[in-house]
């Protein structure tokens, strides 16, 4: 090769390098860096949300309502604690409402992956066609936020209102937005320990039942008396471990109206708890006087919706709707129900309980395993 080959063969390299450069460049550009999605919002700033949920109405989940003027949840901070502002103020997780913060805020995008009208319905993020809108305000100013249909590879699509362009978002997804209060709260309204129980008294139109611990199980009365057990039944203590779960621990399904009156409860329950032990007295003196334990008295009563009960813990400021099915066995609380048709154990087979079926009488089966091992050895 001669020197004009030389040449021209090295001015060819530097071509193809910079067009390789070039090309580089352009996919650079079309590929774009990961900004923020949101800017100027800190979570330690923002003092209220609204979610509003899926709209047209058409989409609205059962029992949640639909709509563009009012929110089906708005959460309110007060001081350091948030509230539930459309559940009568009832406390909400505060767990629950950083994790969603922190999932808006970590937002980043290349890019918009789609623009215009049309796009956003297909998407389910326009301005009257979504499935969720987040409405976050922080230092008295909103940002809306739009939250839509999936957009692949692990994606939401999301789109700021004011804004033609949808995103996608990883980590956030319109189910992550509850849209009742439920989604928000710590549905465990009513819980204590079972082993810490003294007593449980349960009124309802059939009587008063009292049920306390005791070593075989809990023992009840009827009015005062024990249950009355006909000839061939016993005690159905399965029941009554029911009827103690379901008061140990109520689940709500939403809060209630903290001042609605209860004039006529359909069931009274009164749980009271153990003593507390007292701690021994300073220099090996008596120990002082032993606490009574705490005293619950809780009333059920109609909430004028279908299968929820309404449940108020006397001197609580808040109250609950809990589904009417798990609280049946108070309500239905009867001396027939406390009572089932005794079984019989069947008979232990021929050479005592663990027996093989066939086993001739007389024969130990300890001892039969012991001679087969002697005689393996």
């Amino acid at each position: 090769m001669n020197r004009t080959n030389r040449i021209l063969a090295g001015l060819l390299g530097v071509q193809i390098l910079l067009a390789l450069l070039v090309l580089i460049k352009k996919d650079d550009n079309r590929i774009g860096t990961l900004e923020p999605f949101i800017d100027g919002v800190a979570a330690d700033k923002v003092e209220r949300i609204r979610v509003f949920d899926s709209y047209p109405p058409a989409k609205e989940a059962e029992g949640v309502k639909s709509s563009k003027d009012q929110p089906a949840v708005e959460l309110v901070k007060r001081g350091s604690d948030w509230q539930v502002a459309t559940s009568y103020d009832y406390p909400a997780d505060g767990g629950k409402v950083t994790d969603l913060l922190d999932k808006v805020i970590a937002i980043r995008t290349r890019g918009p992956i789609a623009s215009g009208k049309a796009r956003q319905k297909q998407l389910e993020v326009a301005d009257d066609d979504y499935q969720r809108k987040l409405v976050i305000t922080a230092g008295g100013k909103d940002t809306t936020i739009y939250v839509g249909a999936s957009a692949g590879a692990r994606q939401t699509s999301v789109r700021l209102a004011g804004s033609d362009d949808v995103h996608g978002a990883m980590g956030l997804s319109a189910f992550a937005v509850g849209a009742n209060a439920a989604a928000w709260i710590d549905t465990s309204y009513f819980k204590v320990e079972k082993e810490q129980i003294a007593s449980i008294e349960v009124s309802n139109q059939n009587g008063t039942f009292t049920l306390e611990p005791g070593a075989g199980g809990w023992t009840v009365e009827m009015n005062g008396k024990p249950v009355p057990v006909p000839a061939g039944n016993d005690l159905d203590k399965d029941f009554v471990d029911r009827v103690v779960n379901r008061i140990s621990s109520m689940t709500m399904t939403e809060p209630g109206d903290p001042k609605k009156n209860v004039d006529k409860p359909t069931v009274t329950v009164v749980v009271q708890m153990k003593a507390q032990q007292a701690a021994g007295g300073a220099d090996g003196g008596p120990p002082a006087t032993s606490q009574p334990g705490t005293e619950y008295t809780i009333d059920i009563g109609e909430s004028g919706e279908k299968d929820k009960s309404f449940v108020k813990v006397r001197g609580s400021p808040h109250a609950a709707l809990v589904h009417s099915l798990s609280l049946s066995e108070l309500s239905e609380l009867s001396a027939s129900k406390l009572v089932k048709k005794h079984e019989d154990k069947p008979a232990p087979p021929p050479g005592g309980e663990g027996a093989p079926e066939g086993l001739p009488p007389g024969i130990d089966l300890e001892q039969l395993q012991q001679q087969m091992q002697q005689q393996g050895q």
